[in-house]
């Protein structure tokens, strides 16, 4: 599952390096930050998505203090 702006389904890109995976399509431009290849996708997965609000009600978290959040650039989307 992945946290998004929307509760639904989404495509994941699964790229060399995982630490380039996400939800975003790679930039053109990534390759001269990351290297070459290491953002190539090797595999897209589609993933349910949802909202932190819609999460927090599921499993019934009343507060959340401290969010912690590793979207690969999608973080307007997860806050919105």
């Amino acid at each position: 599952m992945a946290l998004s702006d929307k509760k639904g389904k989404a495509v994941f890109n699964s790229n060399l390096s995982s630490a380039t995976n996400s939800l975003l399509t790679t930039d053109k431009r990534g390759a001269s930050f990351w290297g070459d290849g290491l953002l190539d996708t090797i595999r897209q997965i589609e993933v349910d998505t949802t909202t932190v609000d819609e999460f927090s009600r599921s499993y019934n978290i009343s507060n959340i203090d401290i969010l912690k959040i590793d979207v690969q650039g999608a973080e307007y989307s997860v806050l919105t």
